[in-house]
C-alpha cells in the first residue's frame, strides 16, 4: 500500500478523480480528505505492479487533468458562443 498525498490549494480534487480512472485497471484506490488535503491510499492488484511507478504516473497525470480542467474554464465562454452560433445555423 502506498499513500499520495495532494494539496487542494494546488490542484482540483476533480483532477485528482479524473486521474486514478485510469489507472483502475492496475490498481484499487481510496479517497480521503483530510482538510485542504486529499489523500490517495492504493493498493496493487497484482503483485507484480510497481507502485512507485503507479504513483509518479498518476502525479503526472493529476498535472495534466489540472491544466486540462483549467483550460475548460477558460474557454467555456468562447466554446459555449461557438456552440450555440453552430446551432442556430
Amino acid at each position: 500500500m502506498q499513500k499520495i498525498i495532494f494539496d487542494l490549494n494546488v490542484y482540483k480534487l476533480d483532477a485528482v478523480k479524473r486521474s486514478i480512472g485510469y489507472f483502475c485497471d492496475v490498481a484499487y484506490f481510496a479517497l480521503q480528505q483530510d482538510g485542504n488535503n486529499v489523500v490517495v491510499e492504493i493498493n496493487a492488484k497484482n503483485d507484480n505492479e510497481d507502485l512507485n511507478h503507479i504513483s509518479m504516473e498518476i502525479k503526472n497525470k493529476v498535472i495534466e487533468e489540472d491544466i486540462r480542467l483549467g483550460v475548460e474554464e477558460e474557454t467555456k465562454t468562447i466554446r459555449d458562443s461557438i456552440y450555440k452560433k453552430a446551432l442556430n445555423n
